[in-house]
């Protein structure tokens, strides 16, 4: 047996790009304008419905139930290897996971991450066996963040080692669209692959008072919270507070709510948030 070796040089290497960030960054707007950069020629797999580029857009409804939903996917996948399209988009990765895991049966608490796992993988696969260069859109959440009290489930993890050059998007405070670079595996070896950095695609967006001026660090006390009856709800608030600001967003009423939208699982406390900032926003918001 006659060994091969890989050449990671050549043009036949396809690239893997992740890009993550908080809704309203830019990151559908990042992976059109890398594509146009690079020169390639994407198709999108739209989950959510949210991606508004010009690149082409099958139009398929993601909806359903678990088995119908992974079963649309998988087909899409099929008639898109089939094509000319040299770039798969697959934007929202992480609420296609969510999509496609079943319900916890009573009596096998890992039945629905069992599922889950062997669906992942086989779209993974398929994805992988394309042989088109991938770029994998998804929320903050799937960014591998260093926190043992923060694992990644399966499917980011899964996503995480597949790719290869990994971008943040993010809004400054003045409007900007900007992006840092969290991973780089090809390092400085670029020759022969599409991997760089893009021009920043800066954007202006108009200007708005935040609803926030001084974000604190532990609790909230203005606005004559009760905090023995609604500490969870601010705590709530503040944490998409705090994550906006580190990445340079105003935190505007209508953007937290878009951030509790993606963080709050739970319908109640999903309520009791909207109802406070409802109840707050004109006495000086969070501070």
């Amino acid at each position: 047996m006659v060994l091969k070796f890989k050449d990671r040089e050549s043009p036949k290497n396809r690239l893997k790009i992740h890009v993550c960030g908080l809704t309203g960054c830019g990151k559908s707007t990042f992976a059109e304008e890398y594509c146009k950069q690079a020169g390639l020629n994407p198709i999108v797999v739209d989950i959510d419905d949210t991606n508004y580029s010009t690149q082409a857009n099958p139009d398929v409804d993601f909806i359903g139930n678990d088995r119908q939903i992974f079963t649309k996917i998988c087909n899409l996948l099929d008639e898109i290897n089939k094509t000319d399209f040299d770039t798969i988009i697959y934007d929202g990765w992480d609420s296609s996971m969510e999509k496609i895991t079943p319900k916890e049966k009573d009596g096998n608490p890992f039945y629905h991450l069992s599922v889950r796992k062997q669906r992942c993988e086989m779209i993974m696969n398929r994805l992988l066996n394309s042989g088109k260069h991938l770029i994998f859109i998804g929320q903050v959440d799937t960014k591998i963040v260093d926190d043992p009290k923060n694992k990644p489930s399966y499917p980011v993890k899964v996503m995480n080692n597949c790719v290869n050059v990994s971008y943040f998007c993010y809004v400054t405070k003045d409007g900007e669209f900007l992006y840092d670079i969290m991973k780089n595996r090809f390092g400085d070896r670029l020759s022969g692959l599409n991997v760089f950095e893009p021009i920043p695609y800066i954007v202006k967006q108009e200007k708005v008072e935040p609803i926030v001026q001084k974000p604190k660090k532990d609790k909230l006390v203005e606005n004559n919270v009760d905090e023995s009856e609604n500490l969870a709800v601010p705590r709530l608030i503040q944490e998409c507070v705090d994550a906006l600001v580190r990445n340079g967003r105003i935190p505007t009423n209508d953007v937290v709510r878009i951030c509790i939208e993606d963080r709050c699982k739970d319908q109640e406390e999903h309520d009791l948030c909207m109802k406070w900032l409802d109840e707050n926003i004109n006495l000086g918001g969070i501070s």
